[in-house]
């Protein structure tokens, strides 16, 4: 890779160890996928939950800060993923203090650099909503997606340490979805089809994701002019795409930004055209389902919830009692939203669990699973739906309404 004056001195250690470790990384990353150079990114959202990340390697991290005397910063805007667990909920989801110590050290250590602790998935909805044409360099799979796709910035999944180097400096390599033609859609989706719910976005998602060769294929999708897309709707269709296919980025024919760009959207590239269709999205719901009609609960997470997305589940509990429990993450700027209102008071009451700050999956949910005996987990989530069955879960996807009701019945329905 070619490096100018200013990235050799980063190299060179002249502005601590901790940028020096940061931009050999960035280098193997370059290397191995043919970069160029690098370019300047504007923001990072770092994904690095604790679980994943271990204690190892925040120790390893710990000390880059300490060589510099505990000076460095990061150098552009930084906000965090979900975090591992929730303070105020630890034994109401089988979590203990150990878990909170290591989720303490690692918050304390990237406060420290200057991140600031937004914890959430979905920084898109309630942080700042990326600008189109803006280089990212963005962690959470959720948050990639949405960004290239409906808002028409540019970020590769940039896993943990590749985010946090981005971070400390300002650099990414220029490859994948940094390029215009990386960007052109090469698969065609027809979609003939009703939706009315998340979770029929989120089954839409998986279809799709289950027919593409993988990172580098991009979905075009076309739908009927009568389906026009909320911003949820299009969180939970970019979530299980990302999930079930690895996907980075889709359009979305008269409706994502890209459409309308000639340098990136035209049909030269497609090299297959897919009808979808009602059969195909029932069948995920028929394969998304675990046998046998005992849940033991209900989970809404993954992605974490908007503010319309828990005022419609606080009223579709309306005044019935759970049989099982009802599980909601949310980030913190959605909890301040409702300070002022009855609504998470009433729901808490009703026996729904609040997480805050924090992501189902990403909160050691073996841990979760075996301590609180949540085995079969019904959730309006196809990413979550998706990712718990490597964990031990027995999953099933159903509507928001139908989770909700069968929460209150103790039953799939």
């Amino acid at each position: 890779m070619k490096i100018n004056d200013k990235e050799k001195k980063i190299l060179d250690g002249v502005y601590g160890y901790f940028p020096q470790w940061a931009i050999k990384q960035q280098i193997k990353v370059g290397e191995f996928f043919d970069a160029d150079h690098f370019i300047q990114v504007s923001e990072c959202h770092l994904c690095a939950d604790t679980e994943s990340v271990g204690e190892q390697i925040i120790e390893e991290l710990e000390q880059l800060y300490i060589s510099d005397n505990k000076k460095t910063k990061v150098i552009i805007p930084s906000i965090t993923d979900p975090r591992g667990t929730d303070p105020k909920c630890l034994e109401k989801i089988g979590h203990d203090y150990q878990i909170l110590k290591i989720e303490n050290k690692l918050s304390n250590l990237l406060s420290s650099l200057g991140f600031s602790m937004t914890n959430t998935c979905i920084n898109y909805q309630v942080i700042t909503k990326p600008s189109y044409g803006q280089s990212l360099a963005y962690g959470d799979t959720g948050s990639v997606i949405f960004a290239n796709s409906i808002c028409g910035a540019r970020s590769n999944f940039e896993g943990g340490p590749a985010a946090l180097a981005a971070s400390l400096t300002g650099l990414v390599p220029e490859y994948g979805f940094h390029l215009d033609h990386i960007r052109k859609p090469n698969i065609l989706f027809n979609c003939e089809l009703d939706l009315k719910d998340l979770s029929d976005y989120g089954a839409l998602g998986a279809f799709i994701g289950r027919s593409v060769s993988g990172y580098w294929d991009v979905p075009l999708i076309k739908f009927s002019k009568t389906i026009k897309p909320t911003t949820d709707e299009l969180k939970h269709l970019g979530t299980s795409l990302a999930s079930y296919g690895s996907i980075a980025l889709f359009h979305i024919d008269e409706l994502t930004p890209e459409f309308f760009d000639k340098k990136i959207y035209n049909t030269n590239n497609i090299k297959s055209e897919i009808l979808v269709t009602n059969k195909n999205i029932n069948k995920i719901y028929e394969e998304e389902n675990f046998e046998g009609n005992e849940p033991d609960i209900v989970v809404f997470s993954a992605p974490q919830l908007s503010e319309n997305e828990v005022v419609n589940i606080h009223q579709l509990l309306g005044d019935r009692k759970l049989k099982i429990p009802i599980l909601i993450s949310i980030p913190p700027a959605i909890k301040i939203l409702f300070e002022n209102s009855d609504i998470l008071n009433n729901m808490e009451k009703k026996g729904v669990i609040i997480v805050e700050g924090g992501c189902f999956y990403q909160m050691y949910a073996n841990i979760i699973r075996k301590k609180m005996g949540w085995n079969n987990l019904i959730s309006n989530s196809a990413k979550l739906v998706n990712i718990l069955k490597g964990y031990g879960y027995k999953t099933s996807l159903r509507t928001t309404k139908q989770a909700v009701d069968s929460a209150i019945a103790g039953k799939l329905l």
